[in-house]
């Protein structure tokens, strides 16, 4: 049974319900018995089915596969009788599941392997403490006030942070720029057939004050380099997150407005 299959009207998960049992003095996922017998539409009846498959079977052991939830009177025509009803772990759901060998059994049986491998995705998926998500916020922060990327660059590096923190990003707006045309320098370079290389040209950028050097720590106690636009050079491009280094942004022009740029700092 695929996840897709577990959505549909028709699915085991419409039918029977995983919820959370204290069993043996921990909090773990259980199933009802009769919710169970009902979904595997056993021919025999509650009573004799639960005493064969669970509560009488030798593998099984109460308090700790299996626990008696209440006793609650029944009236019938002939006086009243106790109606047992049992909570099972959800592994010894999956056993009794697969011992039906129908296909009732087989699509619940799958259903329980599902459950248990998305719980385990679960206990993988690191999750931090709240003083590290603040710390981590204060960190974007900081860099945003330092790197000054574009606003779809902000969007994606804090789609980048709220996933390493395990934070859901669906409340992240899509930003569309579309407005302007933006390309690297040498790009641009070449495009507008121009002589001056890149390097030549990000020196004349930074001597002019239209380009900076930035720093940040790499492995080994080594420090990186990178270029980013400062504020006069925003006018004519924007600082864009690198996909090489989320801690690192690469400067971009617009295309419309590059030449007047390179016709200022080369005096042309």
């Amino acid at each position: 049974m695929t996840e897709k299959e577990l959505n549909t009207p028709t699915s085991v998960n419409q039918l029977i319900n995983v919820s959370d049992t204290i069993i043996n003095g921990e909090t773990v996922n259980s199933v009802d018995a009769r919710e169970l017998h009902s979904f595997l539409k056993s021919k025999q009846d509650f009573s004799t089915w639960v005493k064969a498959k669970v509560t009488n079977n030798p593998f099984f052991e109460e308090n700790q596969d299996f626990i008696l939830l209440h006793n609650i009177m029944e009236q019938n025509g002939s006086g009243g009788h106790n109606k047992k009803d049992y909570a099972l772990t959800q592994d010894t759901a999956k056993k009794v599941s697969m011992a039906e060998q129908t296909d009732r059994g087989n699509e619940a049986r799958d259903y329980f392997l599902l459950m248990e491998k998305k719980a385990k995705g679960l206990e993988k998926t690191p999750r931090l403490n709240q003083n590290e998500i603040q710390c981590n916020m204060i960190a974007l922060k900081y860099t945003v006030e330092i790197l000054k990327p574009s606003p779809a660059s902000l969007i994606e590096m804090t789609k980048i942070l709220y996933t390493d923190l395990g934070l859901k990003t669906n409340l992240l707006p899509n930003y569309a720029e579309n407005v302007k045309i933006v390309l690297s320098a040498t790009e641009l370079l070449k495009r507008n057939e121009c002589e001056l290389k890149v390097r030549a040209f990000n020196s004349l950028l930074i001597d002019q004050g239209y380009l900076e050097e930035k720093t940040r720590p790499s492995s080994g106690g080594k420090i990186k380099s990178f270029k980013a636009l400062t504020e006069k050079g925003l006018a004519y491009g924007q600082n864009d997150a690198s996909p090489q280094n989320k801690l690192e942004i690469q400067p971009h022009y617009f295309e419309d407005s590059f030449m007047d740029l390179y016709r200022i700092i080369t005096g042309e």
